[in-house]
């Protein structure tokens, strides 16, 4: 017997004939007759992104010759409740095939056969394939960001510094001006150096094989300092509060480079794009099975989705692997998110 789900479609779409993989112990009135979508996923409408549909829709459908339609290969989510990828193949069911599958062979009506591959496994590695090639880019980025100007920055800072030390010796007039802009570049160059450190701290641990003990507070300033390389200048800023219950240990077991990843990609994907000048707060406490990380962000008078992002789904995979959950929710004042993770096994 064929493990896998085979469907035969009409020229609607409709379901003629499964096999019993496809049925799952349902009787042949309950889904045949019923749209594809419908029939295997229970869907209301047609999976997003399905090229066959796309082929009904453009009138390909029409053509009733012997191949009216390409063969099609896609893959997609049964949908964003649902942690489940299908690869599908589609071909069209041409006549000397018919005989064998006990169709009629003087049937006008052109037939598809859909094989269903679950492909949820090969979709998670890919993800991770992803998240690492851009982890790799990151630190080489990060190495390249070190040697070209980490010593032009510290050049920069300790001339600053000379001339600011010269100023109290000397007497001249617009000194207390000068002496203003000196320290204006002094505090300038600092945050130039200070970002350099960011992007290095952040990529200092990409080849972390194994998982460790670390601090949460630490994973989450990390992920905060890298946000807002990209929300400063929208004067969006991040403030991460640790609750009374959670003081002292914070310790959580994992991958520091990839569970500050997962917190980036979610403060990203709560901001609208329209969101100017405010604070977001940041709250971790503690509660009997785990830390809770608290995200909260006011979005009042802005019109703003929470889109399915690749980040935002490897976002929610590496809290998984690391036996956490990621809970989004929104009204029309604001918008949150809880990443949870357990704490350290004993």
């Amino acid at each position: 017997a064929i493990v896998t789900p085979v469907a035969v479609l009409d020229d609607q779409l409709r379901l003629v004939r499964g096999n019993r993989a496809l049925m799952k112990g349902r009787a042949p009135e309950q889904v045949v007759g019923r749209p594809c979508f419908e029939a295997v996923f229970g869907r209301s409408q047609a999976c997003p992104g399905c090229l066959v549909m796309q082929d009904y829709v453009g009138g390909k459908f029409r053509n009733r010759g012997r191949n009216f339609v390409n063969a099609r290969t896609m893959q997609f989510r049964v949908g964003p409740l649902v942690e489940k990828t299908f690869e599908i193949s589609s071909r069209p069911l041409r006549q000397s095939e018919r005989r064998e599958t006990r169709f009629s062979e003087t049937s006008e009506s052109p037939l598809l056969v859909h094989l269903y591959r679950d492909a949820t496994t090969t979709a998670r590695f890919e993800k991770r394939i992803v998240e690492s090639s851009k982890m790799a880019e990151l630190g080489t980025i990060g190495s390249s960001i070190a040697h070209q100007l980490n010593n032009p920055i510290g050049g920069m800072l300790s001339h600053i510094q000379l001339l600011l030390m010269d100023m109290k010796t000397l007497e001249f007039d617009g000194r207390e001006e000068l002496t203003k802009e000196l320290k204006e570049m002094e505090s300038g160059t600092r945050r130039c150096a200070e970002i350099v450190r960011d992007l290095l701290g952040f990529t200092r641990r990409a080849d972390e094989d194994e998982a460790h003990e670390h601090d949460l507070s630490e994973i989450v300033e990390q992920a905060i300092k890298i946000t807002e390389l990209q929300t400063r200048s929208r004067g969006i800023r991040f403030k991460l509060d640790v609750a009374d219950s959670s003081e002292g240990s914070l310790l959580v077991t994992g991958r520091f480079n990839l569970l500050a990843q997962a917190v980036r990609a979610v403060l990203l994907a709560l901001l609208p794009s329209g969101l100017r000048d405010q604070q977001i707060e940041l709250k971790i406490t503690s509660g009997s099975l785990g830390f809770d990380i608290l995200i909260v962000v006011d979005v009042f008078r802005e019109t703003h989705e929470i889109q399915e992002t690749l980040d935002l789904t490897v976002a929610e995979q590496i809290l998984t692997e690391h036996g956490g959950t990621l809970q989004i929710s929104k009204n029309e004042q604001v918008q949150q998110a809880i990443l949870s993770l357990p704490h350290p096994t004993t």
